[in-house]
This record gives C-alpha cells, structure tokens and sequence, in this order.
C-alpha cells in the first residue's frame, strides 16, 4: 500500500525530473545524458553525497532556490513593463511624426501640379480644391500647347497628350475636354480607377488613329 504509492511518486518525480533537465540541456545547446544514466547519478549521489554528489560550492539550499526564483519572477515582470512602456512611447512617437508631417503637408503643399501623390491623396488640398462645389471650375481655353498636357491624362497612362486642352482657372490644372468632368467629379482615384482611365484614353486615342488611316485610304483611292 504506502510503500508502493512513495515508489510509484519516486519514479514519476525522477522522470519529471530528468525531462526538465533534458529540456534545458537542450535550450543551452548542451547534449543531454541518456536517462538511465541520469537516474543512476541520482541514485549514487543519494547513497555517497560526498562523493556522487554536487561540489560544496554548486550546493544551493532550498530556500536559496525559491529566492532565486522569486527574483528572477520580479525581474521578467519589470523587463516586460518595461518593454511595454518603450513600444508604447516608440509608437507614440511615430503617430505624432506622422501627425506633423501630414499637418507640414497640408500647409505647404499648395501646389496646383497634378502629381500621383497629391491625385490619390484624398486628404490633400489639391484633391479638397478639385472636389469643391462651391468654386467655379469654368474652362478657358490654354494659352499655349507647347510643354503642357493633360494632366489627367499623364497620371493615367504616363504619356502626353495636348488635344482639345483647357485650363481650370479654379485648380490651375490643365485637362483636355474629356478629363474635364471626371477630374471634378471623382472623389477617390485609385489604381483601378486609373487603369479604367488609361483603358478609355488608349481606346479613344486607337479609335482615333484607325478613322484617320481609313480616311488616307480612301484619298489614296481617289
């Protein structure tokens, strides 16, 4: 009865014992002996301590043990509130670097030059001023053709195109007749948004270009 429950916990708490040990050997990049050799020192060293068993130096008592532990427990918890305060001051800190920068680019960014980043920024004074309703966006015709294009028509497809061109006396932009509307208009100009664009300008434009090559072909005819 007794003696086989204390040989049976005997056992258990030698196996527990030799896979906390086994475990850290391996975290430390040790190899760990076999377990029967671990149960054999154990052993030896309960039969001749002073022999088999740890240096008198190595020896650390009980409560020494659960001091350390109890140590090493307050140390990880104040190296984890720790950790937790420095990210969240780093991320802290890069909201408000984030914050500054796009309050320098509201005001300095008065540019009327329709580049990628001020067409897709929705929150930039360029998108704010082409969007207002309560401006008068009125075309005029541009003064001069030589250098310029439509801008929308450049941000779409990456090429210059200067047909029909005006100019928005409220924007400062210049757009061709078709641009016109669309650049007023729609709110959000994403990537899909802009390959639909690029799709109907290249349609127009090869539209364009296969009417006049049957119109010089029928005056070859002639």
């Amino acid at each position: 009865g007794g003696g086989q429950c204390f040989f049976w916990g005997h056992g258990t708490m030698l196996v527990n014992a030799y896979i906390c040990y086994k475990r850290w050997q391996e975290l430390h990049g040790r190899l760990p002996i076999s377990h029967y050799e671990f149960r054999k020192r154990v052993v030896m060293a309960k039969i001749c301590p002073t022999r088999y068993g740890p240096l008198k130096g190595n020896q650390i008592s009980i409560p020494q043990q659960q001091g350390r532990r109890q140590a090493f427990a307050r140390s990880k918890r104040s190296s984890s509130v720790r950790s937790g305060e420095a990210s969240e001051l780093r991320a802290s800190k890069r909201l408000k670097v984030a914050a500054e920068k796009e309050a320098e680019e509201q005001v300095c960014d008065t540019s009327t030059y329709a580049t990628a980043s001020r067409l897709e920024n929705e929150k930039s004074i360029f998108t704010s001023t082409r969007l207002d309703k309560t401006r008068f966006h009125l075309p005029v015709a541009a003064e001069k053709t030589t250098g310029i294009c439509c801008q929308m028509c450049r941000w779409a497809t990456g090429r210059k195109y200067s047909a029909q061109l005006l100019r928005c006396e409220e924007c400062k932009t210049y757009l061709c007749a078709w641009c016109y509307k669309r650049f007023h208009t729609l709110k959000t100009l994403t990537k899909k948004t802009k390959s639909e664009i690029a799709d109907e300008i290249n349609g127009r434009k090869a539209k364009k270009g296969n009417t006049k090559m049957g119109k010089e072909n029928v005056n070859l005819d002639n």
